[in-house]
């Protein structure tokens, strides 16, 4: 059965709504469902079946006399759909008004991991009846979680190439950016001079010493252009790219098999990790860490004992980045985690 569909039903029963012709507009828009004729027996036209695109009959919408329209109580109707199409439907049912029990719009927020295994997402029709999408395909969902863009058509090959992830993320093969060497990095650069404004008067409007690079396999920008000397303004520009880097871009490792680099080794004093936020270091050591903790669904402390530092230790060195500790919160929470302080 077509991915973008719904791929079967688990429980059809006949459900109520107010208007026949919008209720199979509404499940068409969400489910990519169409409707049958109505089933023998049945009397002006008030019980109507839905069809799924393979062919079964999934729902029967009922249309139900005038103030005698049952309330919904519990699930009602769970649906099994792969989990691209759960992805997928998100932003359509936030388009489509559809609100959570919370009453905010639905969002990644709003899916559960079940105790069998699989995920799900629980919302209502206008009509008022319960409904659940459930999606056996855990590691995809596990993994857009955690920030990986899901494939519209067959998986890229793992290479250092753009790919868009929830979150503003971006997710590459190893080795992480950031943690190149200068001529390494500079070399996957296009570098751009400029001219600007502000102190510095004359000089710097007669000189271009601007400085942007644009990291090509990531699209990351590092600009600069406050200092009056070219050469100043580029090594602002590298470390602005590097951050911006360690932040936005997420390398693909194994959390289970991860190790800590040499550089983190050698930065690492006992269960600490201290770490001026302006030294040189500072964007690589971020880079691992962020990299560990993503793999590891957000759980810190786990990765801070992979790295032989305390849980303690490792919030501080995400904390003095303001978006990385953020982003590193929005995941923890996400993933039904505290949000650390």
């Amino acid at each position: 059965m077509d991915d973008d569909r719904v791929s079967a039903l688990l429980i059809a029963p006949e459900i109520p709504v107010n208007d026949l012709p919008a209720g199979v507009g509404w499940y068409g828009e969400v489910l990519g469902v169409r409707a049958g004729h109505a089933g023998p027996g049945v009397e002006g036209g008030t019980v109507l079946p839905l069809i799924a695109p393979d062919g079964s009959e999934m729902i029967r919408l009922v249309r139900l006399p005038e103030g005698d329209r049952k309330p919904a109580s519990g699930i009602r109707l769970l649906f099994r759909v792969p989990g691209r199409r759960l992805m997928n439907l998100l932003p359509r049912l936030g388009s489509l008004g559809v609100t959570a029990s919370d009453g905010r719009s639905i969002g990644p927020d709003h899916l559960r991991a079940e105790p069998g295994g699989g995920w799900s997402l629980r919302f209502a029709d206008p009509w008022g009846n319960a409904l659940a999408l459930m999606t056996p395909d855990h590691d995809v969902i596990e993994a857009w979680l955690g920030g990986l863009a899901l494939p519209t058509e067959e998986p890229p090959a793992r290479s250092e190439r753009r790919v868009q992830a929830p979150r503003g993320l971006l997710i590459i093969a190893p080795p992480h950016p950031a943690t190149l060497d200068e001529a390494e990095l500079l070399r996957h650069c296009d570098i751009v001079f400029g001219r600007t404004s502000g102190p510095g008067g004359q000089h710097r409007n007669r000189v271009e010493t601007a400085v942007e690079l644009t990291h090509r396999p990531t699209g990351m920008v590092g600009w600069a252009g406050e200092r009056r000397r070219q050469a100043e303004n580029r090594a602002v520009a590298l470390r602005r790219l590097r951050l911006r880097l360690a932040i936005r871009v997420r390398t693909e490792i194994r959390g289970d098999r991860a190790r800590p680099s040499a550089l983190w080794e050698r930065r690492r004093q006992g269960t600490q990790i201290p770490v001026n936020p302006k030294n040189p270091d500072y964007p690589a050591l971020l880079a691992e860490a962020l990299d560990l903790i993503w793999a590891r669904r957000f759980d810190v402390a786990g990765a801070a004992g992979v790295l032989g530092v305390s849980m303690s230790q490792l919030a501080r060195l995400v904390r003095h980045e303001r978006h990385a500790f953020a982003m590193v919160n929005e995941g923890r929470l996400a993933q039904g985690l505290p949000a650390l302080r």
